[in-house]
């Protein structure tokens, strides 16, 4: 169970949305398990990982790093502020690969760009 919490950590939502088909209609991502079979897996020391994040809900990725989907601003424009708990998870990912701060940042941005413009060119076929 341990090893494969870190499945949930920020970049691995990056990686999905990078390698993904996006071709589904109505914004559904797709990635096939020969897909996953080629991700990288980043060995983390999960020992003292409290276990409340072991048991704990997901919400949608916009929820998980601080961003109101349906805000005045757009996805794009907000400055994402993940939840205590997320950024704890992510933290020991990206402690593990050697992130820096900014670089951190640069994932959160990423993934909300990414996931927010599948949604929006999805919403955009429909009309």
């Amino acid at each position: 169970m341990k090893k494969s919490i870190s499945l949930n950590a920020t970049i691995y939502s990056f990686f999905r949305e990078l390698k993904g088909f996006h071709g589904m209609g109505q914004g559904v991502l797709k990635l096939p398990v020969y897909d996953v079979k080629d991700m990288h897996f980043v060995k983390c020391n999960f020992d003292d990982i409290r276990p409340s994040l072991l048991q704990r809900e997901q919400s949608s990725i916009f929820i998980e790093c601080g961003i109101d989907p349906k805000g005045e601003t757009w996805i794009e424009e907000q400055k994402p502020k993940p939840l205590p708990d997320r950024i704890e998870l992510d933290d020991i990912v990206f402690d593990a690969i050697g992130l820096s701060r900014g670089e951190r940042d640069a994932v959160y941005e990423a993934v909300i760009d990414l996931v927010g413009a599948r949604l929006k060119k999805a919403s955009s076929l429909r009309s």
